[in-house]
């Protein structure tokens, strides 16, 4: 949906919603996000694979639920169905790819939007869609929050400074990258 940099308002949501006192704008900040998104770019989830009809949220490693228990009112009301992913006991950071590190609820045969609150590497988002997969999920559609960037990997303060002049648009499709009819 958008990228997060520590240092401006959106790194702050990021890390405020799930603090042991959570920030409540932050809270409705995510959750506003999130049913624009799985509401107004619906067509683009369900298109090539067919309508999801069950939802999940990586885990935390941290054994936090903050991110589901705030978008279950809104994808239960969609008519989706919650898949719960769990981090496997034992396990305290998801770094690369293995999917047996989260476990997952059977979901046979179905289109599952699985939903990532801020995507760093992407092994735990790609670990929890591998193991979706190999509990039977048909297809796994995932949807990040926010993409972190750190300023001092690489080109990044380059990709910063472009992103900070254009204005945050949430009808631009996260699926696509464009406008949905």
């Amino acid at each position: 949906m958008t990228y997060a940099v520590n240092t401006m308002q959106s790194g702050h949501t990021m890390y405020t919603y799930k603090d042991p006192v959570p920030s409540q704008t932050a809270q409705q900040t995510l959750a506003l996000l999130a049913a624009h998104a799985s509401s107004r770019h619906k067509a683009c989830i369900d298109e090539p694979f067919g309508p999801a009809t069950v939802w999940a949220v990586v885990p935390s490693f941290k054994g936090r639920t903050v991110l589901a228990d705030m978008l279950r009112p809104i994808l239960n009301g969609q008519g989706l169905v919650e898949a719960r992913l769990e981090a496997r006991p034992g396990v305290e950071k998801q770094r690369g790819l293995d999917p047996a590190n989260v476990i997952a609820a059977a979901t046979w045969g179905a289109h599952v939007l699985l939903i990532e609150d801020t995507w760093v590497g992407g092994g735990s988002a790609q670990s929890s869609a591998a193991a979706l997969k190999a509990a039977g999920a048909g297809a796994v559609t995932t949807l990040v929050m926010a993409r972190w960037l750190e300023r001092s990997r690489g080109r990044t303060a380059d990709l910063i400074g472009s992103i900070a002049k254009v204005p945050f648009d949430p009808d631009r499709c996260p699926f696509t990258g464009d406008y949905c009819s």
